[in-house]
């Protein structure tokens, strides 16, 4: 008999102590869950947020394109006109057209930077004015999506544990009338039940919600990256241009004269015959009207003899 009692409060110190730890564990998965919850409805916000400012760069996108759009159409005017004066130039004889070929690359490498530009422009388009709006459709379309699944399905949950934790608590009135703990630990079973699957839904929306968020990232990082890579392109482009301008430059010394070269003497070579006219080492070609040369002038009178004494 003893023995037999003994049993019984052996099966009721166990039964009391795994309905304590049901308890503890359902416990903490509904908090980690009111936690997750928590994170769930901070990345909603930030989603929302992240679409004003994605809008506002798509609008300053816009403006920047139609600026850029419109310098490149006014560059390549510009260079149409600087193509066709320096034209004017090339078949001059002497070291005006080797200037003039000087400034031909110099035009060209601007051409071509200006181009490299344009392919800027067009890439700036393709990320963040057609692409961009498209991506910011889709991303209201889908927190929206998320926002309700964030909210609808871990409401369920937290119904069923509701639900769960009612029948623990009927039945553990019952157990103190009749003294008897197994229903209140089948009750806990299935309240820690209801709370892992919340647990698990709260997690699933968390997951969802912080993928969302930096695939939006991602694609700012890879429209970031097409631009820079035309960025390099046009910055790869210019150093041709600075080699020109400095030929240039060598070739356009001295404006108000006339370079000693093999160019300019060739192209000389027909004035050389000429009564007046003199390459100077100054070097310029102007007419000797200053100092005029005198051809068959008379000698000079020798001085007077002294008279004799």
């Amino acid at each position: 008999s003893d023995f037999f009692f003994f049993f019984l409060f052996l099966r009721t110190e166990k039964r009391m102590a795994s309905a304590s730890a049901l308890l503890d564990s359902a416990t903490a998965y509904i908090s980690a869950a009111n936690s997750l919850h928590s994170i769930n409805a901070d990345a909603v916000d930030r989603l929302k947020d992240g679409q004003n400012v994605a809008d506002l760069l798509q609008r300053a996108a816009v403006k920047y394109h139609a600026a850029m759009k419109a310098a490149c159409l006014a560059a390549d005017t510009f260079h149409d006109a600087l193509e066709e004066w320096i034209d004017v130039g090339v078949d001059v004889s002497g070291s005006t057209s080797e200037l003039c070929e000087a400034l031909k690359g110099c035009a060209g490498g601007l051409r071509a930077f200006n181009d490299s530009r344009c392919r800027y422009t067009t890439a700036l388009e393709t990320q963040f004015v057609t692409g961009l709006a498209t991506q910011l459709d889709e991303w209201r379309r889908q927190t929206a999506t998320l926002e309700r699944d964030a909210q609808k399905e871990p409401e369920g949950a937290r119904k069923d544990v509701r639900k769960a934790n009612n029948a623990a608590g009927a039945a553990e009135k019952k157990a103190r009338k009749k003294k008897q703990l197994q229903p209140v630990v089948d009750a806990l079973k299935d309240t820690l039940v209801s709370a892992r699957v919340l647990e698990q839904t709260e997690r699933r929306s968390t997951r969802a919600l912080l993928v969302a968020e930096r695939s939006r990232f991602c694609s700012l990082a890879a429209g970031l990256e097409a631009l820079i890579a035309e960025e390099q392109q046009l910055v790869a482009s210019f150093p041709p241009v600075l080699t020109h301008a400095q030929n240039a430059t060598l070739s356009a010394q001295g404006p108000l004269g006339l370079p000693r070269n093999a160019a300019m003497e060739a192209a000389l070579e027909p004035l050389k015959v000429l009564p007046g006219w003199a390459v100077q080492s100054n070097p310029s070609l102007l007419p000797s009207s200053s100092s005029p040369t005198k051809r068959n002038a008379p000698p000079p009178p020798a001085p007077a003899a002294p008279a004799p004494a």
